[in-house]
């Protein structure tokens, strides 16, 4: 059974577990649902069905059935088949609203005892016509009582579905995965108490709604200091975030680590010890996080999305961010928020938005992890172009980058399926020159990770120097000579190499279109195109790389300074 409501200083066994519970968890379950009957294919009546997974009988009159707030008492009114349910048997509820969208779904007994929990919602990969309506979602296999949630189908049959009988799609599914550690969040403003929040509270979320006992919940520590909690509880009903009540405020800390010991999930599939890491979140300011990929015209079948990235030091809470996606000429007047709980971003991690994770995730062959983000209702990004911002929760602009066809190679006849990724953190990302096509290497597409074109400052430096960073070409055999090293590391780069001064005015043409080996090296004497000398002040070296065969490209600045002795 799941922990619903665990005090650490109880002892006792878990509510819902061998304590003279008439009913357990999962005797009764959520099989079926039809949220959404019109136009009908032969049901024109919203319903959802029950089964009785036990090997007993049990008398549904005067359970309590929730569907997002609202509160429904089952009765022969809304089960005009009868409430009571033989071992094996089904039970349609009718009388009811369900919305379309989706929502959870919870079944308490008599004695409040909480039976089953579970959510729909649209199936990202059901069919598009099946969508319109007059289809219900079918649940493959009863006995995955804790995964339900994540395994609804449109049904097949030709009624388009199935109340009171066995579902048209049922599958023996195997769950071998453990649960996952998410992420972390602090409390959310109460709104009874002028948004105040309370400052030693921790939530952990959970991929899947886990299990854990008091022992386990009396070894669950905050480090450093070895602080325990006070209170922790599953929360109900889907039980898949552990609420954590800690004597200290957590939110003045500037790092720490909490560590879990054990959980499971339904299946007793155990990752063993979890730990996160957590600290003081500040304000996002201009810089702070950025937006680091973009996939804004994927090949068919596959989801748009938006990098973001953290690169300090410091945490962020994704509840303060919004997304702003804007076509050409329009203003940036329509936020939507990245979460609408406190969600903590972690210094160096990478969030990937997109309208639906599992579709992001089977596209891209991910993991679950906590780096994925839920939009629903993400604007689509134009294959046209555009402009995206990450504002604040006031508005503020956080960052922002035009995109568009013209950022990727140019050797490129088509880049459908080919992200755009941010080459360098340090320089901004409205620069056109600080994007690149993704390479083919990774597949054209990095979504979650390190990009494939980025350079820290470090690689800069190895692959292009400038030295020295001031020369005097006056020919007294002192630093006559600028010496300009270029080393992508191999055979194939069309380099281009230029001087300006610092209003961009050409003043040498170094290499046009030189075909370079691994390491190459150039040298300037000061002289312009037309022989004569530059004068003494700041010139700018300009160095491009393009790599014809895998369509890599590079682009890089340096100043020198010019003296005359």
């Amino acid at each position: 059974m799941l922990a619903q409501d665990v005090p650490i200083t109880d002892g006792d066994a878990l509510p819902g577990g061998d304590s003279g519970q008439v009913t357990g968890w999962g005797d009764v379950v959520f099989n079926e649902v039809m949220a959404d009957p019109n136009p009908p294919v032969q049901f024109a009546r919203e319903y959802l069905e029950l089964y009785n997974r036990s090997e007993r009988s049990l008398d549904l009159e005067g359970w309590v059935l929730n569907i997002n707030t609202r509160k429904y008492t089952l009765s022969e009114t809304m089960m005009p088949e009868g409430t009571l349910l033989a071992p094996g048997s089904f039970g349609v509820v009718t009388n009811i609203t369900l919305p379309n969208g989706g929502a959870t779904m919870s079944l308490f007994d008599h004695g409040e005892f909480l039976v089953h929990a579970a959510r729909y919602g649209v199936p990202w990969d059901g069919a598009d016509w099946k969508k319109e309506g007059g289809w219900s979602l079918e649940s493959p296999d009863p006995e995955q009582v804790c995964n339900i949630s994540f395994h609804w189908e449109y049904s097949t049959d030709p009624a388009g579905g199935t109340p009171g009988r066995i579902n048209s799609n049922p599958t023996v599914l195997e769950d071998i995965d453990p649960p996952v550690l998410l992420y972390t969040g602090y409390g959310d403003p109460d709104e009874d108490a002028l948004g105040s929040v309370e400052p030693g509270l921790l939530r952990l979320f959970f991929s899947e709604p886990v299990v854990i006992s008091p022992e386990e919940l009396q070894q669950i520590v905050v480090v450093p200091g070895n602080i325990l909690p006070l209170g922790a509880h599953l929360l109900v009903p889907l039980s898949t975030v552990l609420e954590l009540s800690f004597p200290v405020n957590l939110q003045e800390r500037h790092i720490f680590r909490v560590k879990i010991p054990r959980v499971t999930d339904c299946q007793g599939n155990n990752p063993g010890p979890l730990e996160s890491m957590a600290g003081s979140v500040s304000e996002p300011v201009f810089g702070s996080v950025q937006i680091n990929e973009i996939m804004y015209d994927p090949v068919e079948g596959h989801p748009e999305y938006i990098e973001l990235t953290l690169p300090g030091n410091r945490f962020y809470d994704l509840r303060e961010l919004a997304i702003h996606v804007v076509e050409e000429g329009e203003p940036a007047d329509d936020p939507l928020p990245l979460s609408d709980h406190s969600r903590l971003m972690v210094p160096g991690e990478y969030l990937v938005v997109t309208e639906c994770v599992p579709h992001l995730r089977e596209a891209y062959h991910l993991e679950r992890s906590g780096q994925w983000v839920e939009a629903e209702g993400l604007k689509t990004l134009n294959n046209s172009g555009g402009t995206i911002y990450l504002t604040d929760r006031a508005g503020n602009v956080v960052d922002w980058v035009n995109y568009g066809d013209q950022m990727h190679v140019e050797i490129l006849s088509d880049t459908r399926g080919i992200s755009l990724e941010r080459i360098s953190g340090e320089r901004s990302g409205s620069d056109p020159n600080n994007w690149h096509s993704a390479a083919a290497i990774e597949g054209y597409a990095t979504p979650g990770r390190v990009n494939s074109q980025a350079l820290t400052e470090a690689e800069t430096d190895q692959l292009f120097k400038v030295e020295p960073g001031v020369f005097s070409p006056d020919n007294d055999g002192y630093h006559d000579l600028l010496e300009i090293i270029v080393s992508p590391g191999e055979s194939g780069w069309i380099i281009g190499l230029w001087i300006t001064d610092l209003q961009g005015n050409l003043l040498r043409n170094l290499a046009n279109n030189h075909l370079s080996g691994p390491l190459v090296t150039y040298t300037w004497d000061g002289a312009r195109e037309d022989g004569s000398m530059v004068p003494p002040g700041i010139c700018v070296i300009h160095a491009t790389g393009y790599h014809p065969v895998t369509g890599d490209r590079w682009i890089r600045k340096r100043a020198v300074g010019v003296v005359y002795r």
